[in-house]
């Protein structure tokens, strides 16, 4: 009788307590059990990277870049949306926002008021409490019918509230729409709070920009205060706030975005937080990361070299306070994921992010998982003055047998989010990779060459679902991609606001260096991009 068969007698109770452990499937979780291989492997990129960034931007330690820990909660990577992988457009909401006219549609969030999951009627919507709608402690908070990605505004306004001693918002712009209904009701409810925290918000400012920001970061805080005084009269005047442009004449600004409380708490990466792009129907996808641990205050850190920079461009609240001083505080928190942080300064000082991205491209020994908008940027001239920095690096790596995949935005997607030429941008990849690999080897003819490029790299336009090339309410209107992701080996990846495609911005991010969060961030967002978006992928240039 086969061991498994011996469950049908009860006289054996020892044989069948083993064989019910014997004979159930195995379900190791690869997110949570990596191999000691991957292990290693994460081990050595993150000191290899550190000793690399230790011999070229040794000033810079501590304040640009720094090598770290960090500690990840089941629930870190902030992802947007979350429910439309693999969908058919018959599921997908023609409109995200309820009805003005039903008297179920809260006037604020444009979402409709619920109870149970049965109350929403809206494709990919369930049921659940906006934390953000509660602008007092004495309130209780709305549940609504949320989907897409209305998950980020209760990431963001928790972060808000979280803070005690010391908060920091820091964005290419100041949060509009929802976004800053969230701000602003986190701000009136920090300010009842017994420890109220004092609020430093950082924005780019360029002039470029002011239509979209407007009157600078005076008329911005008197807006913000005036908003805060509307919902807590009692007691916004607790509050303490330094509102700051980072910009300067030489093209760079602030591009980072990171929300941090008390140096135990963040939230960075992509996303804006401006209302029309993540949480309209068209919603464009992004990717950022929430952390706790040393690496908090090393992210501050960062941004204390921001405020340094900026000069007089900021404005008190109170008016005529002076400057904020730097903030200081630490974690408690020991870590358990090795992490470094990566800062860039532009034009104003060290690029420390385009080396240390560089490195951790040139350490990719199997693969190298690359999710980016673009890979160059919009300009006039020749292709090779828009190229990223990024790009020799790749042509290196597939030429020592490194498996490149690349997933690319669309040409038609929102403006501001599109590729300039996808198909132009791959052909540039498997020219650099075929002359390289003759470079290599003289006897390789051009064919071979071609045909070996072809194996690997491959560039894939973006799609959360191989059933949409466009949204269902846009009939033209591809997905948008704001991501800012690579990983190399399934051992070390990069979430952050730097595009490789060249810009002299402000930026930071995070190259997180251990197994087990690969695996996560594998499972979780690379495995679902590439596993849709390469249905799709571009056939092989000639």
């Amino acid at each position: 009788m086969g061991f498994c068969s011996a469950l049908r007698s009860s006289s054996f109770v020892l044989l069948v307590l083993f064989a019910v452990f014997t004979c159930l499937p195995a379900f190791a979780d690869s997110a949570r059990d990596p191999d000691e291989d991957h292990i290693q492997r994460a081990q050595e990129i993150y000191d290899d990277l550190a000793a690399d960034l230790r011999v070229e931007f040794p000033k810079e330690e501590g304040k640009v870049w720094s090598q770290t820990k960090i500690t990840l909660r089941p629930d870190w990577i902030v992802q947007g949306p979350t429910r439309l992988w693999g969908l058919k457009p018959e599921q997908i909401p023609h409109e995200m926002n309820c009805d003005d006219d039903d008297y179920r549609c809260d006037p604020v969030w444009k979402r409709q008021i619920c109870e149970t999951d049965s109350d929403c009627l809206t494709p990919t919507t369930q049921c659940t409490p906006l934390q953000a709608s509660r602008s007092s402690m004495r309130q209780r908070v709305k549940k609504m019918c949320l989907g897409n990605t209305d998950g980020l505004i209760d990431r963001f306004y928790n972060i808000v509230v979280s803070a005690d001693h010391e908060l920091d918002i820091a964005s290419l712009f100041i949060p509009s729409g929802r976004f800053y209904t969230a701000m602003i009701n986190g701000l009136a409810l920090a300010s009842e709070k017994e420890s109220v925290p004092a609020v430093r918000i950082l924005y780019a400012g360029f002039p470029l920009f002011a239509p979209v920001i407007g009157q600078g970061p005076g008329g911005t805080l008197h807006k913000i205060v005036h908003d805060i005084r509307e919902i807590a009269p009692d007691t916004y005047e607790r509050l303490r706030i330094n509102v700051g442009q980072d910009y300067s004449p030489v093209l760079t600004y602030n591009h980072t975005k990171i929300v941090l409380a008390d140096g135990k708490r963040a939230m960075e990466g992509g996303h804006n937080l401006l209302d029309a792009h993540y949480l309209s129907t068209e919603t464009i996808f992004d990717l950022s990361m929430e952390f706790r641990g040393p690496g908090v205050a090393k992210a501050r850190d960062f941004l204390n070299v921001l405020w340094d920079d900026i000069g007089d461009r900021y404005h008190s609240f109170p008016k005529d306070a002076p400057r904020i001083p730097n903030f200081s505080l630490q974690s408690s928190n020991s870590g358990d994921t090795n992490t470094i942080t990566v800062g860039r300064m532009g034009n104003i000082g060290p690029n420390v992010s385009d080396k240390a991205l560089a490195h951790l491209i040139d350490e990719s020994q199997s693969s190298l998982s690359i999710i980016q908008s673009d890979i160059y940027r919009h300009g006039i001239g020749e292709w090779d003055r828009f190229q990223s920095f990024a790009f020799p690096h790749i042509i290196r790596a597939a030429a020592r047998g490194v498996k490149v995949r690349l997933v690319l935005s669309n040409d038609r997607a929102k403006i501001g989010f599109a590729t300039i030429n996808g198909d132009r941008e791959y052909k540039r990849l498997i020219d650099g990779l075929a002359e390289k690999l003759q470079e290599n080897d003289h006897r390789l003819d051009k064919y071979t060459a071609r045909a070996t490029a072809c194996q690997r790299i491959e560039v894939a336009p973006f799609r959360f679902s191989r059933y949409i090339d466009v949204w269902p309410s846009k009939h033209i209107l591809q997905p948008g991609l704001h991501t800012k992701f690579l990983m190399v080996d399934d051992a070390a990846f990069y979430v952050g606001s730097h595009n490789l495609y060249p810009a002299q911005l402000v930026e930071f991010g995070n190259i997180v260096t251990d197994a087990k969060a690969a695996s996560e961030i594998k499972d979780q967002y690379w495995s679902k991009v590439w596993a849709e978006s390469s249905t799709v992928r571009m056939t092989c240039p000639k």
